[in-house]
């Protein structure tokens, strides 16, 4: 079943929308570490302007820590968007075709021991 993106609820802290909405995508339960980035994304600066040039999303990006086995993964909501769902080691990262792209770089520098944080800007 299918259900239209809420992402957070009015009065919910975002800790703990991240928290919901990783279980109910994901089957997993987090702890919320930190938030990392914080991503904007304006559709009429992007490749599909002439659709898109109304959306205008803010994403803010948590490093989380699942408490439960990650290899069982089956959430009771999927996204409408979803199209799979998959555990993948940070080194693997590079190799997938993540969206948004401008992720893929900063996901993978979380492997090593150096890795920026902060507004990643407008990108897609």
């Amino acid at each position: 079943m299918l259900r239209p993106r809420l992402g957070q609820l009015p009065g919910e802290a975002l800790d703990a929308t991240v928290r919901r909405e990783v279980h109910e995508e994901t089957g997993l339960t987090v702890t919320v570490v930190r938030m990392l980035w914080l991503r904007e994304y304006i559709g009429a600066n992007h490749k599909h302007a002439d659709t898109e040039a109304s959306t205008h999303r803010i994403e803010a990006i948590f490093h989380c820590t699942p408490s439960g086995d990650p290899s069982k993964l089956g959430g009771h909501a999927e996204d409408d968007l979803q199209t799979g769902l998959d555990w993948v080691e940070l080194e693997n990262v590079p190799h997938l075709n993540l969206l948004p792209h401008a992720l893929r770089q900063p996901i993978t520098a979380l492997a090593g021991a150096e890795y920026a944080t902060g507004y990643l800007g407008d990108v897609a």
